[in-house]
């Protein structure tokens, strides 16, 4: 009650005032807010103020929700973002050392190897350094949702990456 008095009187001195909400107690304990609008008005030369109030507990509720509901998806995107750097170092850790063994074993440091051995190391080469680009993907995905990824525009020759493809999935296929 004294805050809307205070509302009243502020609008009959003649400030301009944001509406103000109320709490009401109804019969069974609940609450409900009330919005209330407040206008200065004249009647017969006599200053009075007109007011109107409008029910918003649902509206202030779906609010709170909705509050709720937009700190637990930055959480989780908080989380998932984590999730995919930890993942990513998890991968490449592992995919360098493949690739670094199978560069190794192309260069024949250890040994000589026949034409279909080197074709296989090509074929693994050739895939460690696909997934290492689905890896870098990945994370370029989270980089852009949260807007930290610099675009970086590069010409492919389509026949390389056709020809990639399909030395990729030809043993399979097979």
């Amino acid at each position: 009650v004294e805050k809307s008095e205070e509302y009243v009187a502020a609008i009959m001195q003649g400030q301009t005032m944001t509406p103000v909400e109320l709490d009401f107690h109804t019969t069974n304990d609940g609450i409900h807010v009330l919005e209330m609008h407040s206008y200065p008005i004249q009647v017969n030369g006599r200053p009075l103020v007109l007011s109107t109030s409008r029910d918003i507990t649902v509206h202030k509720k779906a609010k709170d929700v909705l509050h709720i509901a937009n700190i637990e998806m930055e959480r989780a995107l908080h989380m998932k973002d984590e999730f995919l750097a930890n993942m990513s170092h998890e991968l490449r850790t592992p995919l360098n050392a493949i690739l670094g063994i199978s560069e190794s074993l192309e260069e024949q440091i250890i040994g000589t190897l026949n034409e279909k051995q080197l074709k296989y190391l090509g074929t693994i080469n050739e895939s460690g350094r696909h997934l290492l680009e689905l890896i870098n993907d990945i994370l370029d995905l989270a980089k852009i949702e949260a807007g930290r990824l610099d675009l970086n525009i590069t010409d492919v020759d389509p026949n390389h990456l056709c020809n990639s493809s399909l030395r990729m999935v030809k043993e399979l296929a097979q």
